[in-house]
């Protein structure tokens, strides 16, 4: 099984709304089902949050600029449909 988490999840609290899916990835690990969490880094789409500070050529970021991170787009992460 797989459940789409975020980065930040690992860290089980203090990531604000994150810590819901702590909680998540916790209790679906306590089921004894084998489960894969995907934590995302960062999704393309965010950015459409951002368009007035993108289009003053600012992104606002809340790790350091050299901090390494995959920005994915949402569909790479969706289950395939059969």
């Amino acid at each position: 099984m797989g459940f789409q988490s975020s980065v930040g999840a690992e860290k089980r609290h203090g990531a604000g709304e994150i810590d819901g899916l702590a909680h998540t990835e916790t209790a679906l690990d306590a089921t004894g089902v084998d489960v894969t969490h995907l934590r995302c880094g960062y999704f393309f789409t965010n950015l459409l949050l951002q368009l007035d500070a993108l289009r003053a050529g600012t992104l606002q970021v809340v790790l350091p600029l050299d901090a390494p991170m995959a920005w994915v787009a949402p569909r790479e992460t969706s289950p395939k449909s059969p």
